[in-house]
């Protein structure tokens, strides 16, 4: 794990040998703690086969692939993540995760669960303590202990000792993972903003089909 006094926590990203037609990823960035293998991010980095990226306190990250899956971390956030096209297998460490599948299929695992979302989904992690998935659109299930499959607005806790509990998600949750992803601004283009003068921030407004056709 990175560590400085900023608390950065690392998230390693080890993606599956590129060949042709494979899906490409590329990181969002945004706040002063965001790193890649030690080094300060720049925003629109490619993310490449042993690529370690870590969020600290102020700062999140988004890893795009260019087929639509995206997963953002929070700030404080640990994920190792095994791209191994058509799957993304995200082994959560610690921290909040906002995940969007597009046309790979997603695994979340860690010592107490392995859960399968194609969909979109909220994570958090307490280490040692519960995997908790909250199913906000589309669908996902418990692999490892196996479980029946979550319904839409329903969340699945996994706990030591191999113990699954189903409970619905509150407004108040569904408010406050909303918040949580959705007060960051990242740049609207892979453009340095340094070099734009037309520079603005929004988290939604950015066209990453275009960004992706540059790709090396």
């Amino acid at each position: 794990m990175f560590r400085t006094s900023a608390m950065l926590v690392a998230a390693a990203l080890l993606l599956g040998a590129c060949t042709t037609g494979d899906p490409t990823a590329r990181l969002l960035a945004t706040g002063p703690n965001v790193r890649v293998d030690g080094a300060p991010a720049e925003h629109g980095t490619w993310v490449r086969q042993g690529a370690t990226i870590s969020t600290g306190a102020g700062s999140s990250a988004i890893v795009r692939w260019s087929e639509g899956t995206t997963l953002q971390l929070d700030q404080n956030s640990d994920p190792l993540v095994v791209w191994e096209p058509p799957d993304v297998a995200i082994n959560v460490g610690v921290g909040w995760f906002l995940i969007d599948t597009g046309e790979m299929s997603v695994r979340i695992r860690n010592e107490l669960a392995v859960v399968f979302v194609g969909s979109t989904v909220a994570v958090n992690v307490v280490p040692g303590q519960s995997l908790t998935t909250y199913l906000l659109e589309g669908s996902a299930q418990p692999l490892e202990p196996a479980g029946r499959p979550l319904r839409e607005g329903e969340k699945l806790i996994a706990y030591p000792g191999n113990r699954l509990v189903y409970l619905p998600i509150t407004p108040a949750e569904r408010a406050m993972i909303e918040q949580r992803f959705e007060r960051w601004d990242f740049p609207r283009s892979f453009q340095s903003h340094e070099d734009d003068d037309d520079y603005e921030n929004s988290s939604d407004d950015f066209d990453t089909d275009d960004d992706f056709d540059d790709s090396p």
